[in-house]
């Protein structure tokens, strides 16, 4: 009998093993090190950026008043994509929160190529801030985007994440 369950074993470790082999992916891009292509761009602003290997910051240069995102790439290890992906922590809960201190906070659900995640929209003191979170197995990147209005701030948040999160999350 033991040989029996140490066959089964075998058998079932065997074909665990093309899995071993090819884990599964995150984002496409795991350093913006040679991510010199990478550019932001809403209609009448010009932004110049900064770029380290974890981090692009861009900075708006002829707006009226201060206008800044920054992408940011990082591993996702404190199971927040687990609660997220499993509905334990629901865009409801994450409103919820974010409402708790400013009642005019709005969340929205996104996706892109497999990555999961949100936007929000909120006050920050005088300013506006948009803050998205996108994970895909283990890795995340977060855009959080400053201006002087709330709706500037979603505008570029969201440019960013139209135009770079695919780029930077890949194909399936």
């Amino acid at each position: 009998m033991k040989y029996v369950v140490a066959t089964i074993g075998l058998v079932y470790a065997i074909s665990a093993l093309p899995a071993l082999a090819d884990p599964p992916k995150g984002f496409a891009i795991a350093s913006f090190n040679k991510a010199q292509v990478i550019s932001l761009n809403v209609e009448g602003k010009r932004f110049v950026r900064r770029v380290k290997s974890d981090r692009i910051s861009f900075t708006c240069l002829n707006c009226r008043g201060t206008e800044s995102v920054d992408l940011n790439l990082s591993k996702s290890s404190d199971g927040a994509e687990d609660r997220f992906r499993s509905g334990e922590n629901s865009i409801a809960k994450i409103e919820a929160g974010c409402k708790s201190r400013d009642p005019a906070c709005s969340i929205e659900a996104v996706s892109i190529y497999g990555a999961v995640g949100w936007v929000s929209s909120t006050g920050f003191g005088r300013f506006g801030l948009s803050m998205t979170s996108l994970f895909k197995n283990g890795d995340k990147l977060q855009i959080q985007s400053i201006a002087e209005t709330r709706e500037a701030a979603l505008t570029n948040a969201k440019a960013a994440l139209d135009q770079l999160a695919p780029i930077i999350v890949g194909k399936e």
